[in-house]
């Protein structure tokens, strides 16, 4: 069973009013409805994505009050909340402003399913590698890896103002060849990459001696996937397009 502190950490759920008056037996039913949120996001997340595709603003509405009605379950209330405020103006706006907006919602979505995986697995026998932070002024690195410079670009401009220094390279071989002579503290791996893909450059690092923590860029949010990503040593996920909160508060947590 996840403890309450846990629940009281897990991003976007709005539990501090309610989880002081919770039985063990509520805390239970709790946790059956963040389970089934988990295990039934992805199918939603595919039907709200084929009626965003579809252009169809009535199924659209339909698909985002049902996940909305999830959330709920779950206290995520506040992305509940400003669904819904946008789900009134969906026949109204432009295509494009609604791609925009399902985008971004689905993208922190995912991170709060991703968020609750994460929690569940210190109580699930994975180990989250993490390093021991300390005082000194010794500039931390961070090597990224993903085949799509758009996306490196982009890690470059959210951390160009902090005290991190990140190294990019685009394939797994050029991950290894950087690790021979360098000792990153923080990974930051893409998973769909040719040639060797996260997984198995996760499992190399491992190989060759390095243990700072991983974190793995995915669209997946799947109950196997996400299992599959721990037993390869994953400590944590981030969500495409790259959200510079979401990104600074994983950094940060871990070095």
């Amino acid at each position: 069973m996840l403890t309450k502190n846990t629940l009281l950490n897990i991003p976007d759920v709005k539990l501090a009013d309610e989880i002081s008056h919770m039985s063990e037996a509520q805390i239970a039913e709790l946790e059956k409805a963040f389970a089934s949120f988990v295990w039934n996001y992805p199918e939603q997340e595919q039907e709200i994505r084929k009626s965003l595709k579809a252009k169809d603003s009535s199924f659209l509405s339909t698909s985002l009050e049902d996940l909305c009605v999830m959330l709920d379950k779950i206290y995520a209330t506040d992305l509940s909340a400003e669904c819904r405020k946008h789900i009134e103006t969906l026949p109204n706006n432009k295509p494009e402003k609604n791609e925009a907006y399902v985008t971004y919602f689905l993208s922190a979505v995912s991170m709060l399913s991703l968020d609750i995986q994460v929690s569940k697995s210190k109580e699930g026998g994975y180990e989250v590698k993490k390093v021991v932070k300390d005082d000194s002024d010794d500039e931390k690195v961070i090597l990224a890896v993903d085949d799509v410079s758009v996306f490196l670009t982009t890690l470059q401009t959210h951390l160009h103002d902090t005290p991190y220094k990140l190294t990019c390279v685009n394939s797994g071989d050029a991950a290894i060849r950087f690790l021979a002579d360098h000792a990153p503290d923080l990974f930051i791996l893409d998973i769909d990459m040719p040639d060797m893909n996260g997984f198995e450059l996760a499992e190399k690092i491992r190989q060759v001696g390095h243990n700072a923590p991983i974190i793995f860029l995915t669209g997946n949010t799947s109950t196997e996937f996400v299992q599959k990503a721990f037993e390869k040593g994953a400590s944590d996920f981030l969500t495409k397009p790259i959200n510079k909160k979401y990104l600074l508060d994983r950094i940060n947590k871990y070095i």
